[in-house]
């Protein structure tokens, strides 16, 4: 037997659409709950226009107080649930069975009620999941925000955040937020080639939470490149999770960019990647066909607002510069030493979001492990204030080096620091050297 209540219902409309003519919000939404096996299910039509449907279960723990029972407790719900929805006639349904140590739920007290929020395409929620294995078809005409799993916050994700499987088969994106009224200091004191001044940014962007990870590079890329260094690789057990390292520039993007920034042409040209580098495929170009959305590796401008998360010390947990400070966050000199299968000591890369909390914005290692491939074309002098900088215009000789930012496992504690820039030759090969993707929102923005 089915037992059915009807629910209060929340629509998050944010700005005004720019996909679709109107604005998503949901309306005829009720509940039920099978009696042998407990499990509920909501109804719910969806009206005006397509969008992100996500859900929240709540109980009344008092009168006109009703508490949300978790995100944990919800990371199992299936159906037309945290994923694009389209419009159709009909009511679309959610699956959820309350785990058992949630208090027990009973649909018929009439004390339990389902929230659901619909955000527009131009605005979906903070934490994006792209699964690795599938993607778009040559012809797709459906939304950008199709195929991909959307949850308003970590709790929320089916086995927990730092499931393995977020490091290997799937990308996590994280929201950053972007403001054009925000004016931020980018740089720090007594840091060489860093002196501090005011940027703007104006381009929203979604960045990884964890560097790309070997095996996020192999499902994209079917393999790794024949030059890169496999010291790490072939020393270790298991390297599904050590994030991606010795890679060069030209094997993330391809030969388009790697001679030239062409800071000065228009940003869809200046954006473009290429298909395979010598043999090898791209993770950005497979990225970019799989998905359709223009992801890419950041400026240095969007790496350090990523980085320090409004935070304006020497590290992301809103501490100076020290050793100490640094080792709560980073694998660096001090603390990445491991042995190798065969007995060795090594400063080594170690696995993805393994040390230490995140930042604010949830982004992991954004000090230390690997080092951070960026856009930028090197310059010393980065000015005093900058709109959206993206780099010198040319290279000041004839090799050209690339901003590289976060330190890594063999550097020192103040390599390590927010505001700490360096670089590398486009086609240098570095021990340590590897990436964190970022891509646009709205999806279908060019930059």
């Amino acid at each position: 037997m089915l037992k059915y209540l009807n629910l209060g219902i929340c629509a998050i409309a944010g700005v005004a659409a720019t996909f679709a003519a109107g604005v998503p919000r949901v309306d005829n939404v009720s509940i039920s709950q099978d009696d042998t096996t407990k499990l509920v299910t909501i109804s719910y039509s969806l009206l005006d226009a397509p969008g992100v449907v996500t859900f929240d279960v709540q109980t009344n723990v008092s009168e006109g107080v009703w508490a949300s029972v978790g995100g944990n407790a919800l990371s199992d719900a299936y159906g037309d649930v945290n994923c694009y929805v389209e419009l159709k006639e009909g009511a679309h349904r959610i699956f959820w069975m309350p785990p058992r140590l949630c208090p027990e739920i009973s649909v018929e007290s009439g004390t339990v009620r389902a929230v659901l929020t619909a955000w527009p395409e131009e605005s979906p929620p903070d934490y994006m999941v792209i699964d690795l294995n599938t993607g778009r078809v040559e012809g797709d005409t459906s939304s950008l925000l199709s195929k991909h799993a959307f949850y308003p916050d970590e709790s929320h994700f089916p086995g927990g955040i730092s499931n393995r499987v977020y490091k290997t088969e799937k990308l996590v994106m994280r929201k950053i937020p972007v403001s054009k009224d925000i004016k931020w200091v980018m740089g720090q004191d007594k840091l060489k080639n860093a002196i501090p001044h005011y940027v703007t940014l104006t381009n929203s962007f979604y960045m990884g939470i964890y560097e790309m990870t070997f095996r996020q590079w192999e499902n994209l890329c079917g393999g790794v490149p024949g030059t890169i260094v496999k010291y790490f690789y072939t020393n270790f057990t298991d390297n599904a999770e050590l994030p991606m390292s010795g890679v060069d520039f030209f094997e993330i993007r391809g030969s388009i960019d790697g001679s030239g920034w062409a800071a000065g042409v228009d940003p869809q040209t200046r954006r473009k990647v290429s298909a395979n580098y010598s043999a090898y495929p791209t993770p950005l170009h497979r990225l970019r066909v799989r998905t359709g959305i223009l992801f890419d590796l950041p400026t240095e401008a969007q790496w350090e607002y990523a980085c320090r998360a409004g935070e304006p010390l020497a590290f992301n947990n809103a501490k100076a510069s020290t050793a100490e400070a640094c080792d709560e966050v980073a694998w660096y000199n001090e603390n990445s030493s491991a042995v190798t299968k065969y007995g060795d000591s090594v400063l080594s890369v170690h696995p993805v979001g393994t040390k230490g909390a995140p930042n604010r914005w949830g982004l992991y290692d954004m000090h230390g492990n690997a080092s951070e491939l960026c856009l930028d074309i090197w310059q010393a002098d980065i000015g005093t204030e900058a709109l959206e900088p993206v780099g010198a215009a040319k290279p000041s000789e004839d090799k050209v080096y690339r901003l590289v930012r976060g330190g890594n496992a063999g550097s020192d504690y103040g390599e390590c620091q927010s505001g700490y820039r360096t670089y590398k030759n486009v086609s240098a090969h570095g021990t340590y050297n590897g990436l964190r993707v970022v891509c646009p929102y709205p999806l279908n923005l060019n930059w």
